[in-house]
């Protein structure tokens, strides 16, 4: 099954959903690559009011990427978060598993992938809802990051709201999975806020 969608003025992708992992998140990153700035922008704000939207009061511990290149912009979102007095969390990496820190504006260093992470302890407090970078997402829920499993791990004995941040062309009908994959419970568009009924 192929879907066209619109990027910016005169241009048009067209997408095959039946493709493996690798091949959607080359498709999938180079729609989002090719986003234009000004649009991207237009996006973000409306992602922003978006994430506003939502009942923010039920949650006091956020953990949330800090966007890297053209991924859904969440600055704005950690801005506004600590303006609200809300706990902020910001992964790193090290080898094969994924920790948060407690962000509070302190200096950030970019890692070997030219990603900033956050400096200070490891937390051990336990995610309220956690948002999450994502290349495609179905409207089941299912993921597809950037094969790395950090968040797949990291999310399998938590309880917390799963919270995708996306740009509404990033959404398919199906998507390929595996047992080990973590799906969303939520997805926060430009467009709308989509929850997901999860069987079971």
């Amino acid at each position: 099954m192929k879907y066209c969608v619109m990027l910016q003025k005169g241009q048009k992708w067209f997408i095959n959903t039946n493709m493996d992992k690798n091949n959607l998140r080359k498709k999938y990153k180079n729609l989002r690559d090719a986003l234009s700035s000004d649009l991207k922008k237009i996006y973000d704000q409306k992602i922003l009011e978006n994430f506003s939207g939502l009942d923010l009061k039920l949650y006091q511990n956020f953990f949330i990427y800090y966007n890297f290149k053209n991924e859904a912009d969440t600055k704005a979102i950690i801005k506004m978060l600590l303006k609200l007095e809300k706990n902020v969390y910001l992964p790193k990496t090290e080898k094969d598993k994924m920790f948060f820190i407690k962000y509070s504006g302190q200096a950030l260093i970019k890692n070997n992938f030219g990603i900033y992470e956050p400096t200070g302890d490891y937390t051990e407090d336990i995610p309220d809802i956690c948002v999450i970078p994502l290349l495609a997402t179905d409207y089941s829920g299912n993921r597809i990051g950037y094969g790395g499993g950090y968040y797949d791990k990291f999310l399998r004995d938590k309880k917390c709201l799963k919270a995708g941040l996306l740009y509404s062309f990033q959404i398919t009908d199906n998507l390929p999975i595996n047992k080990l994959d973590i799906p969303m419970d939520i997805l926060i568009t430009e467009n709308k806020v989509i929850r997901i009924k999860q069987n079971g």
